[in-house]
């Protein structure tokens, strides 16, 4: 086969092909929902049968099951629970232990602080925070306001207090300066 013979030979083959294909495409599709698919095929997959075990659940059902316990363990006066042990009669009673203490969360609200620090550097603002507490009698804190680390102090309600205090803090701090802030109130 040579020539116009091999051409309509390959001809025939590519629309066979494409008849094939186009068949394939218009294949029936399933009827329904695929979720409904799905769960039939699920069902179909569960196997678990309990009727082994019915045995060990009526055991259950049967009630409490009763066990040989030493005389010294068992307490009559509380059945399905751990015995209690009693101390002789005319033995003081120890004191119970004391009550955790309660721990308090501190409030805030919106007041006044100083700034006497900033810096990008953690390490920088809490050395200058160490530094500050053995110098000035307020609190000290390090307060992170990105990108600085900023060193700040005491907790003022009103801007008048905190400008009282600044005139102490700036003869140490030059630089210092009102800020407001979220404080701790006593």
């Amino acid at each position: 086969m040579h020539g116009p013979a091999l051409s309509r030979c390959t001809g025939l083959h590519l629309a066979a092909a494409f008849c094939v294909g186009l068949a394939g495409c218009a294949a029936p599709r399933p009827v329904g929902k695929p979720q409904e698919a799905e769960s039939v095929r699920l069902r179909a997959l569960e196997t678990f049968d309990p009727t082994p075990y019915r045995e060990s659940w009526d055991s259950l059902r049967a009630g409490p099951v009763s066990h040989d316990l030493p005389a010294e363990l068992e307490d009559v006066n509380r059945p399905g629970r751990a015995p209690v042990r009693r101390a002789p009669s005319g033995t003081p009673r120890p004191e119970p232990p004391p009550a955790p203490a309660r721990t308090v969360r501190p409030v805030y609200r919106d007041g006044y602080r100083i700034q006497i620090f900033s810096s990008a550097n953690r390490f920088e603002a809490e050395q200058k925070r160490i530094e500050a507490l053995q110098q000035l009698p307020y609190p000290v804190y390090v307060v992170f306001q990105a990108p600085y680390y900023r060193v700040h102090v005491g907790d003022f309600l009103s801007r008048s207090a905190a400008q009282r205090a600044l005139s102490e803090v700036r003869t140490r701090y030059p630089s210092a300066w009102i800020v407001p802030d979220r404080v701790r109130l006593p």
